[in-house]
C-alpha cells in the first residue's frame, strides 16, 4: 500500500472533498484497482485510458497545466462562442428598422427576437435531459450546422414583405433555436466536464469570446448593411458558423459520454433544490438584461439622438470589451464558494444602476434632475452594465453543481447535461421576457420608462434574494463539509462493496454487468479494455448487454430471424430511401422547363443536374474513407440534415432569374450532394455491417423504398407544382427530409464503428483490384443510363407528344413500379457467386436495347423503319430499361466485397465504409456523366441520337466482363 503512505497532504485533500474528480480509487493488497473510466485518480486515468481521463487536478487554471484534450476542447466551444454571439448580434444595428419597414409593429418585432428564446428554453431542457442519449459530440456540431443554414436562410427574406416576412422569421428563428440551444447545451456540458475544478474560471475566460463576438457583430453588421444590405450580414455570419463546424467537426475530441452511455438523471428532482431555484431564477434576470436592450435600444437612439448604425455598432463594440476584460476576473472570484454569496447581490445592484442611467429613467432626468438626457448618459449606462453583469452571470453553473452535489447526485457527465441544459432553458426565459417586455413597455410607454420597470425588476429580484441568502450560504459554505463525510462514506462503502459477494464479484468480473464499467481481477498487473480492442466474439462475452453488438452470421435473411436492431436498422435506411428518392426525383416533371424559361440552356440544364453528382463522386470517396473516423451514424443524419435544408433554400430560387439564378442553382446543388453523398454511404456500410451474409438480398429489398421514392415523386412534383408554383414541391420535400433527421436520430442505433474507433483502409489499393476497376466501370454505365433522362425527356415529351407535366411524372412512375418490383428478385439472385457474371451480362444487353427505344433510335426509325415515332414505343423503352437495370446494377456491391475479400483484407466496419463510399462515389460519377452529356448531346442532335449514343456506350462495357483477372 505504498500509494496510501504516500502523500498525507494529498490524501487529507481527497477526503475534504476537494478533489475534482468524480470517482475515487481504491488499491488493497488482497482486492484488485477498478478500472473505469473516470474511475481512477488523474494519474492513474492519464495511464490507463490515455484518450478520454478526467482532466488534471488543478488549484489554478492555466494553459501550462492543461491538458491536450483540454485545450482543444476550449478551443472549438470558445471558437463556437465567438460567431455564434457574433451572429447573434449582428442584427442589432438594423434588423428592427428593417422589419419596421417591412411592416412588422415593435411588438412583433419584440416576438420575432422572443419566440427563439421559447424554442430555446424548450430545447435546453429536452437536449440537457437527453444528451448523453444523443452523444454530446453530434448535438455540438448538429447545432452549430443548423444555425449557419437559418442565418443564410434568414438572408433570402430580403425578397419577402409584410405577413410572408414575418412568418418566416418566426419560422427561421424557431429552427435557429433549436440548433443553439443543442450547441450551446453541448459546449457547456464539455467545458464542465473538462474543468470541473475551475468551472466559473473557464466560464468566465470563454465570456471574452463571447464578448469579442458582441463586440465584433453590431460593427461588422452595420458596416456589412451598409455596403450590401438586408442579405450580405446574414450571408456573412452564416458562412461563418458553416466553417465553424467543419473546424469542431475536425478538432473536437471524443466525449465521456459516447464510452459512459446512456445515464438518466430526473429532470424534476433539480427542480426541488432551492438554490437550485435561485440559479435559475438569477440566469432569468441576467439574460434579462443582457437581451432587453437589443430590439428597442437602436430605434431610440436614432429617433432621440440621430445616431448612426455604425455608431450604434461602437456603443455595442464598447460594452462587449468591458464585459469580456471583466468576465475572466469575476469567474476566478466565483470559483472561491465563499465570495459567491456578495458577488452576486452586488452585481445585480450594480446592473440594477445600470439600466435606470440607460434612456435615462425619468425618475433621474424628470423627478430628480441628476443627469441630463443625453447619448453619453446611455454610454455610460452600457458600460455599467457590462462591468457589473459578470458578477452575477459566471457563478450560475457553479451554484447549480454546489446544489445537485449537496442534493446526493453524482457528478457525471448526465449531470453536467442536465444542468448545462437547465441553465440554457432559463437564459432563454430571459431571452424572451426581456425583448417581449421592452419592445411592449416601449411601444406603449417609451424606451426610458422600460429601461426603469426593468431596473426595479432587478431590485425586487435582490430583495427576493436576501430572504434566501442564508440557504445560500448553506449550500455554499458547508458543501466542502458534506462532500468530506460523502467522500468517506463511499470509501467505506466501496471498500465493502468489493468485499460483500464472491458471486456478485465474480458476475462483475467476468464482464456480465450492465453497468458501462468493466472491473478486472488480475494477480498483478490490470489489463486495459478499450472499446473495439477484442474481436466480435469477444466483445459479446464481454458486454453481453451492450446495444452495440456486431450481428450474428446468419444463412439466409428473413424478418423472423431478423434481430430487432437489424430491423430498425433497414427500417431507418429504407424511410431514408425513399425520402431521398422523392427528393431527387421530384424536379423532374417541372424544372427543365423552369430553368429555359429563367434564362438557362439546355447544356446548363444539364450540368445543373450533374454537378450534383460530380460533388457527391468526391464526397464519396472521402466519407467513405473517413467514416468510421467520423461516426457513421453522425454522417447519416447530418446528411439527411443538410439535404433537407438545401431543399429548403432550392425554393427560394423562384425570385431570382438569369445569372443569379443559375449561380444559386449551382451552390445549392452542390451543397446538398455533400448531404446526399454522406447519408448514402452511411446508410449502405450500417446496413452491409448489418446483414453481410445477404446484403444483395437486402439492397434489393431497400431498391423497392426507392423504386416508391421515385415513383412517388415525380407525380408529387406536377400536382405541387400546378398548386403552388416553383416553390411548393421543395418547400414540401425539404420538410420531409428534416421529419426524416428527426425520426433517425430518434431510432437509428448506435453502430460499432463508435466504439471501434478510426481504422485506416488504403483506398488505393482497393483501387487497384481489378475485379473492383470492373465494378466501377459498370456502375458508371448503370447510373449514366438511369440518369440521362432526367433533363431531357420531359422537353422532348412535351414538345413531340403534347405532354403535360402530370403525365410525364405517370411514365416516371412507371419506370420507378417495375424497378422496385423485380429488383428483390435480382438481389436474391445477386448472393450467388455463380449467377453474377450471367445476370450482369445479359442485363447490360437488354439494358441497351431499352436505350435504343427512347426516341426511338434513327437506327430503328430511319435506316431499318422497324418501329414507328410515337410515344408508346418510349414507354416501352422506359419499362425494358426498368426491368434490366436491377439485374446489373443488384451484383455490384457484393462484387468489390468478394474482391476484397480475395485480396486479403479483412471484411470489418472499416471495408464496408470504404466500398459504400467508392460504390456510391462512381455512381454519383455515372449521375454526373449521364445528364450533362445528354443535355449536350441532345441540344447538338435531338434525343433519338443521344439515345443512340448511350446504347452503344452500354454495349462496349458489355466486353469488360469478358476481361482476364476478374475473379467473380
Amino acid at each position: 500500500m505504498k500509494k496510501n503512505e504516500k502523500d498525507d497532504s494529498e490524501t487529507s485533500r481527497l477526503l475534504g472533498g476537494q478533489n475534482a474528480s468524480r470517482h475515487v480509487q481504491l488499491e488493497t493488497d488482497s482486492v484488485p484497482d477498478v478500472v473505469t473510466y473516470g474511475s481512477a485518480t488523474d494519474e492513474h486515468t492519464e495511464q490507463v485510458v490515455s484518450d478520454t481521463e478526467t482532466p488534471a487536478e488543478e488549484e489554478g487554471f492555466s494553459c501550462r497545466r492543461a491538458s491536450k484534450r483540454q485545450i482543444l476542447s476550449f478551443i472549438c466551444v470558445a471558437s463556437l462562442n465567438f460567431s455564434g454571439y457574433c451572429y447573434y448580434s449582428v442584427i442589432a444595428p438594423f434588423f428592427p428598422d428593417e422589419a419596421i419597414k417591412r411592416g412588422a409593429s415593435q411588438t412583433v418585432v419584440g416576438l420575432i427576437f422572443g419566440c427563439f428564446a421559447v424554442v430555446n428554453f424548450l430545447g435546453g431542457l429536452v437536449f440537457g435531459k437527453y444528451l448523453t442519449a444523443i452523444g454530446s459530440r453530434f448535438m455540438l456540431t448538429s447545432g452549430v450546422f443548423v444555425g449557419g443554414s437559418c442565418s443564410v436562410l434568414f438572408g433570402l427574406l430580403e425578397y419577402t414583405e409584410g405577413t410572408t416576412f414575418i412568418v418566416f422569421c418566426f419560422a427561421i428563428r424557431s429552427i435557429e433555436a433549436l440548433g443553439v440551444a443543442g450547441f450551446q447545451t453541448a459546449g457547456t456540458a464539455i467545458l464542465t466536464h473538462a474543468f470541473p475544478n475551475n468551472v466559473a474560471t473557464v466560464m468566465g475566460s470563454l465570456e471574452i469570446f463571447t464578448g469579442l463576438g458582441l463586440m465584433a457583430g453590431p460593427p461588422i453588421g452595420g458596416v456589412l448593411y451598409d455596403l450590401g444590405g438586408f442579405k450580405t450580414p446574414f450571408m456573412t455570419m452564416g458562412g461563418l458558423l458553416l466553417c465553424c463546424c467543419v473546424f469542431v467537426t475536425v478538432l473536437i475530441p471524443p466525449q465521456p459520454d459516447e464510452q459512459e452511455g446512456k445515464t438518466d438523471v430526473p429532470l424534476l428532482s433539480f427542480f426541488k433544490i432551492p438554490a437550485f431555484l435561485i440559479a435559475c431564477g438569477l440566469a432569468i434576470m441576467v439574460a434579462c438584461m443582457l437581451d432587453y436592450i437589443d430590439p428597442v435600444l437602436q430605434p431610440y437612439l436614432i429617433k432621440e439622438f440621430k445616431t448612426s448604425p455604425v455608431r450604434i455598432g461602437l456603443m455595442y463594440l464598447l460594452w462587449a470589451a468591458i464585459y469580456s476584460v471583466l468576465a475572466p476576473a469575476w469567474g476566478r472570484l466565483a470559483d472561491k464558494k465563499k465570495w459567491v454569496p456578495i458577488m452576486v447581490p452586488l452585481g445585480m445592484l450594480v446592473t440594477s444602476v445600470g439600466t435606470l442611467i440607460l434612456g435615462p429613467s425619468p425618475l433621474l432626468t424628470d423627478y430628480v434632475h441628476i443627469l441630463p438626457k443625453t447619448e453619453w448618459v446611455n454610454t455610460v449606462g452600457l458600460a455599467v452594465i457590462a462591468v457589473s453583469v459578470g458578477a452575477s452571470l459566471t457563478p450560475i453553473v457553479n451554484i447549480m453543481l454546489w446544489a445537485a452535489s449537496d442534493a446526493g447526485m453524482e457528478s457525471n457527465f448526465a449531470l453536467y447535461g442536465v444542468v448545462s441544459g437547465v441553465m440554457n432553458a432559463f437564459f432563454a426565459i430571459g431571452d424572451l421576457v426581456g425583448p417581449l417586455g421592452s419592445s411592449a413597455l416601449s411601444q406603449r410607454f417609451g424606451f426610458p420608462w422600460a429601461s426603469t420597470a426593468f431596473g426595479g425588476l432587478v431590485l425586487f429580484y435582490v430583495c427576493n434574494l436576501s430572504r434566501y441568502r442564508n440557504k445560500m450560504l448553506i449550500v455554499v459554505v458547508f458543501y466542502s463539509y458534506n462532500g468530506c463525510l460523502k467522500t468517506r462514506r463511499s470509501l467505506h462503502n466501496s471498500i465493502m462493496e468489493v468485499k460483500k459477494d464472491d458471486c456478485e464479484t465474480s458476475r462483475l468480473l467476468d464482464g456480465q454487468n450492465g453497468s458501462r464499467h468493466v472491473q478486472l481481477k488480475i494477480d498483478s498487473v490490470p489489463d486495459v479494455i478499450t472499446y473495439g480492442s477484442l474481436t466480435d466474439e469477444h466483445t459479446e462475452q464481454v458486454v453481453s448487454d451492450s446495444d452495440t453488438e456486431t450481428p450474428k452470421k446468419e444463412e439466409g435473411f428473413s424478418c423472423g430471424n431478423a434481430s430487432k436492431r437489424q430491423i430498425l436498422s433497414f427500417i431507418c435506411v429504407a424511410f431514408l430511401n425513399f425520402a431521398g428518392m422523392s427528393c431527387q426525383a421530384i424536379i423532374a416533371p417541372f424544372f427543365p422547363n423552369e430553368a429555359l424559361r429563367r434564362g438557362a440552356s439546355q447544356t446548363t440544364v444539364g450540368f445543373v443536374f450533374g454537378c450534383f453528382s460530380g460533388v457527391q463522386f468526391l464526397g464519396g470517396l472521402v466519407f467513405g474513407k473517413f467514416i468510421t473516423t467520423v461516426g457513421s451514424r453522425f454522417v447519416l443524419i447530418s446528411g439527411v440534415f443538410v439535404a433537407g435544408s438545401c431543399s429548403l433554400l432550392f425554393g427560394f430560387l423562384e425570385y431570382m432569374e438569369g445569372a443569379t439564378f443559375i449561380a444559386f442553382c449551382f451552390a445549392i446543388r452542390t451543397m446538398e450532394a455533400l448531404g446526399v453523398s454522406a447519408q448514402i454511404t452511411a446508410a449502405t456500410t450500417i446496413l452491409t455491417h448489418e446483414f453481410p451474409n445477404n446484403v444483395a438480398k437486402v439492397m434489393g429489398i431497400l431498391e423497392i423504398f426507392t423504386g416508391l421514392g421515385m415513383m412517388t415523386g415525380p407525380p408529387i412534383g406536377g400536382v405541387l407544382y400546378n398548386l403552388g408554383g416553383f416553390k411548393l414541391p421543395f418547400f414540401t420535400v425539404g420538410g420531409m427530409m428534416l421529419c426524416c433527421c428527426a425520426v433517425l436520430t430518434v431510432l437509428v442505433p448506435t453502430q460499432v464503428d463508435e466504439q471501434e474507433g478510426g481504422k485506416d483502409v488504403s483506398m488505393l489499393s482497393f483501387l487497384k483490384i481489378p475485379t473492383v476497376i470492373m465494378a466501377c466501370g459498370v456502375t458508371v454505365v448503370v447510373y449514366c443510363t438511369i440518369q440521362y433522362l432526367n433533363p431531357v425527356f420531359q422537353p422532348y415529351v412535351a414538345k413531340e407528344f403534347n405532354v403535360s407535366p402530370p403525365q410525364v411524372g405517370l411514365y416516371f412512375l412507371l419506370l420507378a413500379s417495375v424497378y422496385a418490383v423485380c429488383a428483390p428478385l435480382w438481389g436474391w439472385l445477386a448472393d450467388k457467386k455463380k449467377c453474377v457474371r450471367i445476370m450482369m451480362i445479359l442485363g447490360l444487353l437488354v439494358l441497351s436495347a431499352g436505350a435504343l427505344l427512347f426516341g426511338p433510335s434513327p437506327l430503328l426509325t430511319d435506316y431499318l423503319t422497324l418501329l414507328p415515332k410515337t410515344l408508346w414505343i418510349n414507354i416501352v423503352g422506359i419499362v425494358v430499361i426498368s426491368l434490366s437495370v436491377g439485374s446489373v446494377l443488384a451484383p455490384l456491391f457484393n462484387v468489390m466485397l468478394w474482391a476484397a475479400s480475395d485480396a486479403g483484407m479483412e471484411i470489418d466496419f472499416a471495408v464496408y465504409g470504404l466500398v459504400s463510399g467508392i460504390f456510391g462515389a462512381f455512381m454519383s460519377m455515372g449521375n454526373f456523366i449521364g445528364p450533362t452529356v445528354s443535355s449536350a448531346l441532345v441540344e447538338k442532335f435531338g434525343l433519338p441520337w443521344a439515345s443512340t449514343a448511350f446504347s452503344g456506350f452500354i454495349l462496349f462495357s458489355v466486353s469488360t466482363l469478358n476481361c482476364k483477372g476478374l475473379n467473380f
